[in-house]
């Protein structure tokens, strides 16, 4: 099995059942991770767990060659989307300080959910209604993220900075690749939620700290 993504991801440690052996190979050109897993004969089954980058957008390839005569092989990929780590939940309480992002344009419905597909793992491909709403919650750093939208307008609240922020550059990037006019620049940060963020992320980074002490 070969392993190759476009952006940057983490290979995390594997279950020690797994008796693959696996290699890492330095990427080049647009490649950030090349990676080879040599399995015993009798091996029918082969799980790995990898950590994404939030922010950045590429396609993960697994190249899945058996021990056949003839030769072949089977490519299956992965959209790594740039908020990968967020879950849809179908139930949200905002029970803390919250950002808002509210943006108004010219686009349309389908237009608005469509990006926010290419943004968000688990976002349904068809909607209904006119009015839109979802709720989503960060696995790895436990914030939240609330989507409202419709035609011409959209809000979108999140204790994370950095999750409205991506939202809205990948908006005005396709926005613009598309010749809509959309207006990102209503932003109310509230400073609160910056404090909160890093007590989320303390356990996480004295984790990280009591590993190299």
């Amino acid at each position: 099995v070969a392993i190759q993504c476009g952006v940057e991801v983490e290979l995390i440690d594997r279950d020690e059942t797994n008796t693959s052996v696996a290699s890492l190979t330095p990427a080049s050109g647009d490649g950030k991770l090349l990676a080879t897993y040599r399995c015993p004969d009798s091996t029918n089954r082969l799980e790995m767990r990898i950590r994404t980058v939030e922010g950045k957008q590429g396609l993960l390839q697994a190249f899945v060659i058996p021990k056949l005569t003839p030769k072949t092989c089977q490519l299956v990929t992965f959209p790594i989307k740039p908020l990968s780590l967020h879950s849809r939940v179908h139930e949200l309480q905002i029970d803390r300080v919250v950002n808002e992002l509210r943006m108004s344009g010219t686009f349309s419905l389908n237009e608005i959910h469509s990006w926010m597909c290419l943004c968000l793992p688990e976002t349904p491909e068809m909607i209904q209604g006119e009015d839109v709403e979802f709720f989503y919650s960060s696995t790895f750093c436990h914030t939240i993220l609330v989507c409202k939208y419709r035609r011409g307008e959209a809000t979108f609240l999140s204790d994370s900075v950095s999750t409205l922020s991506t939202i809205k550059d990948i908006v005005a990037r396709e926005a613009t690749a598309k010749k809509i006019r959309v207006d990102t620049s209503n932003v109310d940060i509230r400073e609160e939620t910056i404090d909160n963020v890093l007590t989320l992320l303390e356990s996480k980074v004295s984790y990280q700290t009591s590993l190299s002490t």
